[in-house]
């Protein structure tokens, strides 16, 4: 049996601050596999069930962040557990948002909430998955960063490393090599801006070096770029019935990356339109919808077909004419 834990803050107005993002894997794994995480024991929320084939059990401590390992050790001790069955789950300062890092053991660095639990079970030699929520910028306070919710494009991005930790190491124990950092899986946008019909060439070119320097700060890559020229816009855009069409292809691993562009763009007074469509959102949703058509046609009982008429040879068919 195995125990894995996530660490975080009871409360609801820390459901969605990085220092849940612990919970938030138990979560994950919890609705993948049809365990209800909600019994009190140990000083601690559980649910008992199967892993990819493995007794685990999924516990969130009710204890607060810096007395998490009281409930470790309560747990272990409850299920007659050594160190070695234990994994446990915290949001990481030091590493960038989106990045995933496993070790097998190692200090605590400056979370109270791993430092409780080395304290509670004597060791630091335990399993433990730490999820970076470090921004790409100075910090008057970590303790604010940490505690204060999520944006909108954080929280897509916790999203994707959530869902990327219950595919690896936390699902089955063994997913990820030991040591070895993963980041998230990319991401493809359309990005189509509009301006003024009059604007210098020279000033869409500061245009887009505004986007391709933000793309550069922030680890995302600008693949295309096309001006499309003056065309007739849909409907009126700021008294103008035409603007100039940019269009440009971005990759990125960071969410982030887009509103910040979108932020941007907003002062630029030569924009006067803008949107972004991701598009492998939508390659993503057409093979679930592919994945299931073949699920359901695999479910369907086969007819049975009836056996091809015998062949008439040629000599019964004109003794019968």
């Amino acid at each position: 049996m195995r125990l894995i834990v996530g660490l975080g803050n009871p409360d609801p107005e820390y459901q969605w601050t990085p220092h849940n993002l612990g919970f938030m894997v138990v979560d994950e794994l919890a609705n993948r596999h049809g365990i209800r995480v909600g019994r009190p024991e140990g000083q601690a929320l559980v649910g008992r069930g199967q892993v990819a084939g493995e007794d685990v059990a999924l516990a969130k401590p009710q204890t607060y962040m810096n007395l998490s390992g009281n409930s470790v050790r309560e747990l272990l001790a409850k299920y007659e557990l050594d160190v070695d069955a234990l994994l446990v789950m915290w949001d990481e300062m030091q590493l960038p948002l989106g990045t995933i890092r496993i070790h097998p053991d190692g200090s605590a660095g400056s979370h109270n909430g791993a430092r409780s639990v080395i304290s509670a079970v004597g060791t630091q030699k335990f399993a433990r998955l730490r999820l970076g929520c470090g921004p790409d910028h100075p910090l008057s306070s970590r303790k604010e960063h940490v505690l204060r919710p999520m944006k909108k494009a954080e929280l897509e991005a916790a999203a994707e490393m959530v869902g990327e930790a219950g595919d690896g190491e936390a699902a089955d124990a063994t997913g990820f090599e030991r040591g070895k950092e993963v980041t998230m899986e990319e991401r493809y946008y359309d990005l189509i801006f509009i301006v003024r019909p009059a604007t210098p060439e020279e000033d869409i070119k500061k245009i887009l070096s505004v986007v391709e320097h933000t793309c550069a700060e922030k680890g995302g890559k600008v693949e295309k770029t096309e001006q499309w020229g003056t065309r007739k816009l849909a409907y009126r855009v700021h008294k103008h019935r035409e603007g100039i069409y940019v269009h440009q292809e971005i990759r990125t691993t960071h969410g982030e990356l887009i509103a910040e562009i979108e932020r941007r763009l907003r002062t630029q007074d030569a924009v006067i339109k803008y949107q972004t469509v991701r598009l492998d959102e939508d390659l993503k949703r057409q093979k679930k919808l592919s994945l299931k058509r073949e699920k359901r046609a695999a479910r369907r009982p086969r007819r049975a077909t009836a056996p091809a008429p015998a062949a008439v040879a040629p000599e019964q068919a004109t003794a019968t004419n």
